[in-house]
């Protein structure tokens, strides 16, 4: 989640900063790579969402529904432990 805040706010700063900087020191080449830096944002921040969430999802029904401690629900919940330290990697 954390992850996610900060990239909105560094493209809600980028957003800023080229519109304070104006036409007199704006290009169509830092333009292009603003573009650019915010596409990768986004695809940092959404990747981040696809490996995190599903454990979190889990976690918190084994937390508050004691019924689903079964082996098969927490054989799913080790695989979303390995998916979420994939995140790391990337």
């Amino acid at each position: 989640m954390l992850t996610f805040i900060l990239g909105l706010l560094t493209i809600n700063n980028i957003r800023h900063q080229s519109n304070r900087a104006g036409p007199l020191t704006g290009s169509i080449r830092r333009r292009r790579i603003e573009g650019q830096l915010t596409q990768i944002l986004i695809l940092q921040v959404t990747v981040h969402l696809i490996l995190v969430v599903p454990f979190g999802i889990i976690y918190t029904i084994n937390a508050f529904e004691p019924s689903t401690r079964t082996p098969m629900i927490k054989a799913i919940r080790f695989v979303f432990v390995i998916w979420q330290q994939c995140d790391y990697f990337v």
